[in-house]
């Protein structure tokens, strides 16, 4: 180690001299940091290769501004098979961000420190820029697509429909390319001045589904769609319908090909589903309806129950048995299939301790008032609710007539049309035969004991629906004179309650009968009609009416006998077999004819 001792007096005169220059040094630079600070750019910059170091700042704004529209100006020219497409940089998602790449380098110097720290760090190495860009790869990727013509997808055949009717549309090579790979290298050039070109290969792609497939498998298309498809299920006694054309969508169909490589077309299950929860659903379905009894109250000798509102089954489609007996049908060209529902019991809950018990539903009766006139139907929902929740005791007989009477005006009835002595005319309580005819079904799909019961003489149109022949007339008796009545026997062991109800949507007359089975089983079977005859038609002629003028006086009626078998299985093993024959009496129509002395005409 060498040691310089210095006297006092030279170390003295050495530290003034070197500090005299240090601070010469830093004022002329800090002289020349201020003096060029915000108005040169880095030393020894860089942008994109160029030299910009010491450019005065504005200066270098031109100079970027002019940089990047050579940039811009210069086409990318894509060539496909020998045919050239031109493209502009703009058009391809590429943006050259002048502002940015100015502010990037001049924003360095906003004092004069930084160009000092500029100017040092430049004596070590260059600063390298480059002018910023973006660049939207995918919106380039769908230019390029759209733009070359030799660039399409390839295309299936198709089994189309246009107004019920089925075609197939050819199908079609496709050709592609690594755009992919292309954009790289456009990304590539981006910072090239001039014109950049490229050549782009393609390659075909072929369908799977050709059209002589198609044109194959067009007869069985045809064969599942061409006919209409109806879904059904029962309203009452009527058949409601609710129809499916497989020609009016082709997503209807499902083409697929199977393990062994051949094509095969089948109905879209998932679709037909659809329709039946969305559309089918709600017309049919319907939410289970349970009452409860609150208490139990005798009027004029007769028990009945205290509720609110009725009881009523629920109803809810199983979609997908329905969906399978579909598929089968269509294949067997069966146009027609039931909808398969489940039925969801009401209840009837009884108060705590009751001695009494309605734990199931066991029949029900049901009749059609649609062509009623008001007054009708007023007299049918005024009669059914003589019976609502009227409870029969064990061995209890019920009369009907006990129940209605008296059918005046003053009791409530109104005047409309009944039938007496062969003919009709109006009288109080017309449509109370309708009630009564509801209530022997309801009893009488029970398998219980019908003590009486009356049919019509005439055939009533209003009571065809639901059981054709099994009607019940009643007439109030005067004097020594009973009248018609129906009476029906409580033959079970166990207490009945009957609820009745109107269905105002199906316009049905309803009567439900619940309580605990006693193990009967009953299967009725009909109608048989074995006669049906017309006696014709008797006309009269009047001369108060115009020549050739004719005037309906009485409808005529059909003669008919018709035959219903109710065999009822007891829990002891016994058998009842019994024979119920209905006759209704034949009536002629008749017209009255014009002989008067004007024609009609």
């Amino acid at each position: 180690m060498f040691i310089f001792a210095l006297s006092p007096r030279y170390l003295k005169v050495s530290i003034l001299t070197f500090s005299a220059l240090l601070i010469v040094f830093v004022c002329s630079y800090i002289f020349i940091a201020f003096a060029y600070s915000g108005s040169a750019i880095y030393a020894n910059a860089k942008l994109d290769g160029i030299d910009i170091g010491g450019m005065d700042v504005e200066v270098f704004k031109d100079f970027v501004v002019q940089h990047v529209d050579e940039f811009k100006e210069a086409a990318i020219v894509v060539t496909v098979h020998e045919k050239p497409y031109s493209f502009q940089s703009e058009e391809l998602g590429i943006v050259y961000d002048v502002d940015k790449t100015i502010q990037e380098i001049a924003n360095l110097h906003e004092n004069g420190m930084e160009y000092y720290a500029s100017v040092i760090s430049s004596l070590l190495k260059n600063k390298e820029f480059k002018t910023i860009i973006t660049f939207d790869k995918d919106f380039a990727e769908k230019v390029i697509y759209e733009r070359i013509d030799e660039l399409k997808d390839f295309r299936n055949a198709q089994i189309v429909v246009e107004n019920n009717k089925w075609k197939v549309l050819p199908s079609e090579i496709g050709y592609d390319a690594d755009v992919d790979e292309l954009i790289g290298r456009i990304e590539n050039s981006l910072l090239i001045i001039g014109k950049k070109e490229f050549s782009l290969d393609t390659y075909a792609e072929y369908p799977s589904f050709i059209t002589d497939e198609a044109e194959w498998l067009l007869p069985e298309v045809r064969k599942l769609t061409e006919k209409m498809h109806y879904l059904i299920t029962k309203v009452g006694d009527k058949d409601q319908k609710f129809p499916i054309n497989f020609s009016d969508n082709q997503n209807w169909l499902l083409i697929t090909k199977s393990n062994n490589e051949k094509w095969e077309v089948a109905l879209n299950e998932v679709m037909i589903l659809q329709r039946i929860i969305d559309e089918i659903s709600p017309l049919v379905e319907r939410e289970v309806q349970n009452v409860q009894i609150e208490s139990f109250e005798e009027i004029n000798g007769k028990l009945y129950a205290d509720t609110e509102g009725f009881a009523r089954d629920g109803l809810k489609i199983d979609a997908s048995t329905t969906l399978k007996n579909i598929i089968s049908n269509v294949k067997n060209e069966i146009t027609e299939t039931k909808i398969v529902a489940e039925k969801i019991p009401s209840k009837i809950i009884t108060p705590v301790g009751s001695p009494f018990e309605f734990s199931q539903k066991i029949s029900a009766g049901f009749s059609n008032y649609a062509t009623s006139s008001p007054e009708r139907i007023y007299n049918v929902k005024l009669g059914l609710n003589k019976f609502h929740n009227r409870v029969l005791a064990p061995g209890e007989v019920l009369s009907y007539n006990e129940h209605v009477m008296p059918v005046t005006n003053e009791a409530g009835y109104k005047n409309e049309l009944a039938i007496f002595g062969g003919g009709v005319k109006k009288v109080p309580g017309g449509g109370l035969c309708q009630v009564s005819t509801t209530v022997y079904r309801a009893f009488f799909n029970g398998g219980y004991e019908i003590l009486e019961r009356y049919p019509h003489s005439l055939y009533v149109h209003y009571y065809t629906a639901y059981q054709d022949g099994l009607d019940a007339t009643i007439y109030p008796g005067y004097g020594t004179w009973r009248g018609k009545d129906l009476r029906i026997k409580n033959d079970s062991p166990h207490y009945l309650l009957v609820q009745t109800y109107t269905d105002d949507e199906n316009l049905d007359a309803v009567v439900q009968i619940y309580g605990t089975s006693d193990g009967r089983e009953v299967a009725v079977d009909g109608p048989h009609y074995l006669d049906n005859k017309w006696i014709g038609t008797e006309y009269i002629e009047d001369s108060n009416l115009p020549i050739g003028y004719e005037k309906v006086e009485a409808n005529g009626s059909y003669g008919k006998l018709i035959l219903w078998n109710r065999k009822i299985t007891y829990n002891d093993g016994q058998e009842k077999d019994e024979e119920i024959y209905s006759q209704y009496n034949a009536k002629k129509k008749v017209v009255r004819v014009g002989t008067g002395g004007y024609s009609a005409n």
